[in-house]
């Protein structure tokens, strides 16, 4: 599976707003300066990814990880929005499943029933493994039911 970078969209609209609202607690009366505060962003990247890297270079797991880090920073007490940044990797498996329902219009039931089938849970109760499991499977139908039927002469 190919891992991939995150977007220009991403870093201007996710990941740098987020470090603000993280900088501007960081650098609240009395606390840190502007430097240090960059200093703590750099650790959270090399603690995320291992080394020093640029936020170009993030890819999507590792924003994620970054994301809660600096939601734990900027809002310490709302545990339901850290929760909701840690499901990120899920929420992208149940996208890509959803692209594939919605193209070949299948319900949200069948959905379900293959999740049930497979897994004996329904798709929401689902962990990462386990939806790219289904996705593959979906993956798999669509390209059997695309596929012209041979006519033999």
């Amino acid at each position: 599976m190919k891992i991939r970078k995150i977007n220009r969209a991403q870093i201007t609209c996710v990941y740098w707003p987020a470090w603000r609202a993280a900088e501007k607690f960081l650098t609240g009366p009395g606390n840190y300066s502007k430097i240090e505060a960059e200093e703590v962003r750099q650790e959270i990247h090399v603690d995320v990814t291992g080394s020093a890297c640029s936020s170009k270079d993030l890819t999507n797991r590792q924003l994620d990880a970054c994301l809660a880090r600096f939601a734990a920073i900027a809002t310490p007490g709302d545990g339901a929005r850290q929760a909701e940044l840690a499901d990120g990797a899920c929420k992208r498996v149940r996208h890509a499943i959803g692209k594939i329902q919605t193209a070949m219009k299948l319900t949200d039931g069948y959905i379900d029933q293959v999740a049930v089938n497979m897994h004996r849970r329904s798709l929401l109760q689902c962990d990462e493994s386990q939806l790219k499991n289904i996705l593959k499977a979906l993956t798999y139908h669509e390209k059997r039911h695309s596929q012209e039927p041979t006519t033999a002469p």
